[in-house]
């Protein structure tokens, strides 16, 4: 079995033509046994390793990690660059 780079290169491509982001936050939601791990999800924990957090938003605030490859979501957020690739 050989698997080409355009396969690859393909499957990659629909992935970042999908306006879709992930969220920890909603995928730990959907398992009652992952639903405890939100509760660590919060500036207080984050700030052990940036303390910074706590000081800017505040103590005991929820966060979230966003995952997207979408240029039509994150564009917008990047003024003063060009969002490079596809």
């Amino acid at each position: 079995m050989i698997i080409d780079e355009n396969a690859i290169n393909s499957f990659i491509l629909d992935f970042v033509l999908i306006d879709k982001n992930f969220s920890v936050r909603e995928l730990l939601e959907v398992d009652p046994k992952t639903r405890e791990m939100l509760d660590s999800l919060n500036t207080d924990v984050l700030g052990l390793l940036m303390p910074q957090l706590v000081e800017e938003y505040g103590a005991n605030k929820n966060i979230d990690l966003m995952v997207s490859l979408s240029h039509a979501l994150i564009s917008e957020k990047l003024d003063s660059s060009k969002v490079s690739g596809f």
